[in-house]
């Protein structure tokens, strides 16, 4: 259980960092498209 518990919680920050990238991102297209 504490391997599968393991393995959920470092997708689940990878999905977290990806996400924070993917919006940093965004961000700076909005700021450089106006």
């Amino acid at each position: 259980m504490s391997k599968k518990q393991a393995f959920i919680d470092k997708s689940g920050v990878k999905f977290v960092e990806n996400f924070q990238k993917k919006s940093k991102n965004f961000q700076v297209e909005q700021k450089s498209g106006i």
